[in-house]
């Protein structure tokens, strides 16, 4: 009976133990990324393909994880390397992620910020933004209607400090380089996903309570199709 007992509490605290680790430091610490999957990169690209109707079906912060990787996460730690390249390694991108009401397991529905360094997630706000983010958008079809929704965002006075009006430039194609990222990560996990470049940055800003110096330049509605 004694030994029954100081089994279940070992497991009552490695359970604690593992709950408050994906809670660290005030952050949701996301589940590893997988470096290895079941399709070629030859494969997604033939299919990839831009989605604009989804499902109802909810995502998994598993998936959550593997879509945020593929937009900024690290791939050599000594150096701060991320999947996605960029002039002179300024890292100049923000990715945030909208997520709606019971859409991911384990994740309250809210507005979080993706922090590489952790590969976790900072909470900005709580409750589902999808239906606003959407009036933000020329085109409103279907995005309220993700799961979740991808912010692509970019503080340009970093770069520009280093490279002057070129790193405007820069900055957009980096913007490009993240964005094909979760295209391909996507079309390999069975998802879907489109770029919507029609946006009302400034109102953005408003909706989702980020700093002034970013500006949001792609959102990426993501989910089943």
């Amino acid at each position: 009976m004694i030994k029954r007992f100081i089994i279940i509490s070992i497991i009552l605290m490695i359970i604690i133990s593992f709950k408050s680790s994906l809670f660290s430091e005030g952050n949701i610490k996301l589940p590893l990324p997988q470096l290895k999957g079941n399709v070629s990169v030859e494969e997604v690209l033939s299919s990839r393909r831009s989605r604009r109707v989804f499902t109802d079906l909810s995502l998994t912060i598993e998936q959550v994880s593997q879509l945020l990787w593929a937009a900024q996460g690290i791939t050599e730690e000594i150096n701060g390397l991320r999947t996605a390249p960029s002039a002179a390694k300024i890292y100049p991108l923000e990715i945030y992620i909208v997520i709606g009401n019971e859409k991911v397991e384990d994740l309250k529905a809210g507005v979080y910020r993706y922090i590489p360094s952790q590969h976790s997630l900072q909470i900005i706000s709580n409750g589902d933004y999808r239906s606003k983010l959407s009036e933000a958008c020329v085109d409103k079809n279907n995005i309220g209607n993700s799961p979740v929704i991808l912010v692509i965002t970019v503080e340009f006075s970093r770069i520009t400090n280093v490279f002057g009006e070129k790193g405007i430039y820069f900055a957009c194609m980096e913007v490009g380089h993240a964005a094909e990222n979760v295209y391909l990560q996507v079309e390999a996990l069975g998802l879907g996903t489109s770029v919507y470049g029609g946006i009302n940055s400034m109102l953005i800003n408003e909706i989702l309570d980020l700093p002034d110096e970013y500006t949001p330049l792609y959102i990426m509605p993501v989910g089943y199709y």
